[in-house]
């Protein structure tokens, strides 16, 4: 079978449609986040994780590794710890200053991070993937850690699988990861824009009214 071009590409312009604070207290009773006295602790572990992580993303030599600030967390197992992972290793980078990171919930059947972060059944990565007039920024969430941004995993479709195998899918990866960094890292990066120091990069997003993490 032919793969079938999308009619419209992801747009990418528009910020984050909704917002939310993170629910710290509801997240830990959840067990989605630690017990405060291992807090300490297991952020170490997270921060020993996200090392390699961010230089393979970030630090390989351009075209080494071909979409490399893209991570899944997975296993076939139920209970593994997957949203776990997911939802602290991605708070731990939000943690990066010159970093943003977005999480996706891509387990669009049992939903779990969407329920616990109250975005279930809402605009998400199912709708995207059906409705090409819908923008990226229509289903993101902004939150605090303002680096942290969280797509949903949408509103159920029995072609909920079908659509993850899509070529719409594909498209859909490369434009997240496209969008990753912040506006401020990428002006910094002498691979894209050579000669602007950290000062002149500041004032102009200063003068611009831009937010520096802004993707």
């Amino acid at each position: 079978a032919e793969p079938r071009a999308a009619e419209r590409p992801f747009g990418t312009q528009r910020p984050p449609a909704k917002s939310m604070v993170l629910d710290e207290q509801g997240l830990r009773a959840t067990g989605l986040l630690p017990p405060e006295e291992m807090m300490r602790q297991i952020g170490e572990e997270f921060r020993v994780i996200k090392r390699p992580v961010l230089r393979n993303a970030f630090e390989a030599p351009q075209g080494q590794t071909a979409d490399g600030n893209l991570v899944m967390i997975g296993s076939p197992f139920a209970g593994a710890g997957k949203t776990f992972t997911a939802l602290n290793l991605a708070l731990s980078v939000s943690m990066e200053i010159d970093r943003s990171v977005l999480l996706v919930d891509a387990d669009v059947i049992k939903q779990t991070l969407s329920k616990q972060l109250g975005f279930a059944g809402q605009l998400g990565l199912i709708d995207l993937l059906k409705d090409e007039s819908l923008d990226i920024g229509d289903c993101l969430v902004s939150t605090t850690p303002e680096r942290l941004t969280f797509l949903p995993a949408g509103r159920h479709d029995p072609l909920a699988n079908e659509l993850l195998a899509s070529a719409r899918m594909h498209e859909l990866v490369g434009a997240l990861g496209g969008r990753a960094a912040p506006i401020k890292a990428r002006l910094l990066d002498q691979r894209m824009v050579a000669g602007l120091g950290n000062i002149y990069v500041c004032q102009g997003l200063n003068l611009a009214r831009i937010p520096p993490n802004r993707p």
